[in-house]
């Protein structure tokens, strides 16, 4: 693979992350269910610029409160189940476009390159449809 295949397949690959952090979230961990492995987040936020942002922002949810509350509007209910199955579709059209066809659009690829990408590609979709299936 050259350079921009390489690149392509870690943005993809990092957004199929990012994807599985949202289903994560809908059960309430603070992140992926396991390690991440493309993505690290560094706390570069000192405690006291953490301490305003978290005062700011209920001082924020205290104001939007009033103004539901004066407009009299309600609450949106959401389905986790309609979330999760949204992060899956993005997650399955993301692994389709990591398809050597697809990536052949960066460049040629070798034969081995595309049997490797092939093997790779069906057992996360292989995977990312038993999630779907156990939702449905």
């Amino acid at each position: 693979m050259n350079e921009n295949h390489e690149r392509v397949l870690a943005i993809y690959l990092h957004n199929i992350e990012r994807n599985l952090d949202k289903i994560g979230r809908e059960f309430g961990h603070d992140g992926l269910t396991s390690d991440p492995v493309l993505s690290r987040v560094n706390c570069d936020i000192s405690d006291d610029t953490r301490t305003e942002l978290l005062r700011c922002s209920s001082i924020m949810c205290e104001e939007i409160g009033r103004i539901k509350d004066g407009y009299g509007f309600q609450p949106q209910n959401g389905s986790s189940k309609k979330r999760i199955n949204a992060a899956l579709t993005e997650i399955w059209t993301t692994i389709n476009d990591l398809r050597p066809k697809r990536l052949e659009n960066y460049g040629p690829l070798t034969e081995g390159d595309e049997e490797m990408l092939d093997s790779m590609i069906l057992k996360l979709l292989v995977i990312v449809e038993e999630m779907s299936a156990s939702i449905d």
